[in-house]
């Protein structure tokens, strides 16, 4: 079961890397309009807490409020993901070190 979900989530980390590789290679900014960039981070943030938990890893926050950002809402949250992602993976386990 461990490597079932290791293995879905390493597919999706790979899935999100090349979508932002294709984004890089050919930017689309007629998709882009003004994002609540604060509460994005944030929700993804949340979404992350179930991962961190199983990892004995604190996500801790301090977003700014109505942080407005001209952008693709997906790309920015596929960034964010991949970022958690990595700093849960990497994070001193069991300690009070972040």
């Amino acid at each position: 079961e461990n490597i079932k979900y290791e293995s879905d989530r390493m597919s999706h980390l790979i899935t999100s890397m090349l979508d932002l590789s294709k984004i890089e290679s050919g930017i689309n900014k007629e998709n882009y309009k003004l994002e609540n960039l604060s509460k994005i981070v944030e929700k993804i943030a949340l979404t992350f807490e179930g991962i961190a938990f199983e990892e004995n890893v604190k996500i801790m926050t301090s977003i700014e409020d109505n942080i407005s950002f001209k952008c693709s809402r997906e790309e920015i949250e596929k960034v964010c993901s991949i970022l958690l992602d990595n700093a849960i993976k990497h994070s001193y386990k069991d300690s009070d070190s972040y």
